[in-house]
């Protein structure tokens, strides 16, 4: 999961939106040869899903998503007030 700035409003990105509005989607897989991620994002209205991807409901590009993360990793009013690009949960096996 990560948090990005989403700017989506019905598909059309606003960038003024990404930057002030905080939203969590789930990356569940890439495709280097077409440089995508398979996503889950909860707030993407049924109508938009792509059903014919092999998971998620939706594919964004590359450059999308490291625009909206960059949007989404410092906003001054989400939980985690951080100057770092990213927060993770450590995992031991």
């Amino acid at each position: 999961m990560i948090r990005i700035g989403n700017g989506y409003l019905d598909c059309d990105y606003n960038p003024i939106i990404g930057r002030i509005i905080p939203h969590w989607i789930t990356l569940w897989g890439y495709d280097n040869t077409k440089n995508v991620f398979y996503v889950y994002d909860s707030g993407l209205p049924v109508r938009h899903w792509d059903k014919s991807l092999p998971i998620g409901n939706t594919a964004r590009t590359y450059t999308e998503i490291l625009r909206d993360w960059n949007f989404g990793r410092w906003q001054p009013w989400c939980w985690n007030n951080s100057f770092k690009n990213n927060l993770y949960t450590a995992i031991s096996s």
